[in-house]
């Protein structure tokens, strides 16, 4: 499956609704397929597209006059000024973003636990095995893919969760700050992902350091005047700053490093 492909829930009756019925009534299997169509594109625009109906045509291979016929004559999009979406791709795409953002937490959380677990000839052993693995399977994948298309796909890699971890957490740091970012929605797969790559291979940083790290910046209080989660918002800059992150984290953390490992002790045995 592609790098920038991802399924989305398509109801099996979805014929049998009431608007689709009156939809069909008017412009039969074509206006079926349109609207579909449609729905695939929103899916792919984070779930808002402008009503730049011309455009949409030209994507779906269309006239404009049945792509506006179908956002606005049978109620099935919200429309508000030169927008609109769906209000069940929006609840979708939240739903799996909030599973996104959970399995890289959980994929983070799993450092410091199996790290903790493993010998030093060990740790040389995998860490010589997953960067064989890892090279393996970049080699398939475009450097200039972005990382907004990479975060839905299957079977990533440990250092691309990683990777991820950090990209979606600049992007909710700045959102806290209510900045945009066009360098983070355009960031691209080989510039997040080498840096991680060098910092644990080359660098010999170790991934429960990251952990902290990520926990530090998802922590810090952005009210301050100056914050690093305000001013860090790539992985090249992270590993630059790399030593001086650790030492405020460890200086913000309680307990340091044990007490980190304290803390997912706790949240796997809570309950």
């Amino acid at each position: 499956m592609s790098k920038d492909t991802f399924y989305f829930s398509h109801d099996y009756d979805a014929r049998n609704d009431e608007k689709i019925i009156d939809l069909m009534a008017e412009m039969g299997w074509e206006g079926y397929g349109l609207f579909w169509g449609i729905i695939e594109l929103l899916y792919q625009n984070d779930g808002i597209m402008r009503t730049q109906y011309k455009r949409i045509a030209y994507a779906l291979q269309t006239n404009e006059e049945s792509i506006k016929s179908v956002v606005e004559s049978f109620d099935l999009f919200i429309i508000v000024d030169d927008e609109f979406w769906s209000e069940s791709v929006i609840i979708r795409i939240k739903e799996r973003n909030a599973k996104s953002t959970k399995a890289r937490e959980s994929a983070l959380i799993r450092w410091s636990n199996a790290n903790a677990k493993r010998t030093q000839s060990d740790s040389n052993a995998i860490k010589e095995s997953k960067v064989k693995d890892s090279k393996e399977k970049e080699s398939k994948i475009n450097d200039n893919i972005l990382l907004s298309e990479l975060k839905n796909s299957d079977g990533l890699t440990e250092i691309e969760e990683i990777t991820l971890a950090f990209w979606e957490l600049f992007n909710n740091n700045l959102k806290k700050l209510n900045i945009t970012s066009t360098d983070l929605s355009k960031a691209k797969y080989k510039n997040w992902v080498d840096p991680i790559r060098l910092m644990l291979d080359a660098d010999s940083r170790k991934k429960e350091e990251l952990r902290e790290i990520w926990e530090f910046l998802k922590t810090e209080d952005l009210t301050k005047d100056f914050t690093w989660g305000a001013n860090i918002r790539s992985t090249s800059k992270l590993r630059e700053k790399f030593e001086r992150l650790l030492v405020d984290a460890r200086k913000t953390t309680a307990g340091g490093l044990e007490g980190l490992k304290q803390d997912i002790f706790n949240r796997n045995h809570d309950g």
